[in-house]
């Protein structure tokens, strides 16, 4: 004997909805391409993959007619368990080695959306190498998103390492 589908009704159907985990889909703000040109200011750019403690982590940079470096973006993903994803475009002064400026790139965790502003993330612009081991403690986090916060305050400090320790391989 074959099984049977029952029709469900729609309340059924909605309190399935109420209780179910909800899944997190991630939510563009910026396509990668056009966060790299506005902080690199060129559309002629170099990548390379640099490796932070056993994490893969992607440098794009832009070079004058000499070779020297005029801008660099290291992208930075992070994932907050189980599987809220949050990724940034961090340019970075290849001068000083400082944040020029952190550009959200997508996230999946809809609670986290606060740590996208402006008013959030002007607070990691002009940091450097000499904040950055203190940078985790400092950061001004949201309440509704305190791991992310401290995953964007992670995500900046890996950037500043990566641009000091690859700073004459780039």
């Amino acid at each position: 004997m074959k099984p049977t589908l029952k029709p469900i009704s729609l309340a059924s159907l909605s309190l399935l909805s109420a209780i179910a985990p909800k899944v997190s889909s991630a939510v563009e703000f910026e396509p990668m391409g056009k966060a790299l040109t506005s902080l690199l200011k060129s559309t002629k750019v170099s990548k390379k993959n640099v490796v932070l403690d056993g994490k893969d982590t992607p440098v794009f940079f832009a070079k004058d007619g000499n070779g020297k470096i005029t801008s660099l973006a290291v992208i930075e993903k992070g994932i907050y368990e189980p599987n809220c994803t949050h990724t940034w475009a961090i340019g970075i002064d290849p001068t000083q080695g400082t944040v020029t400026e952190v550009r959200p790139i997508e996230m999946s965790c809809q609670h986290a959306f606060p740590t996208r502003e402006g008013s959030f993330l002007e607070q990691f612009v002009g940091k450097g190498p000499a904040d950055a081991a203190k940078l985790e403690k400092e950061v001004d986090v949201i309440a509704k998103a305190t791991g992310s916060s401290k995953l964007a305050a992670t995500a900046v400090k890996r950037a500043i390492t990566i641009f000091q320790k690859n700073k004459g391989s780039l």
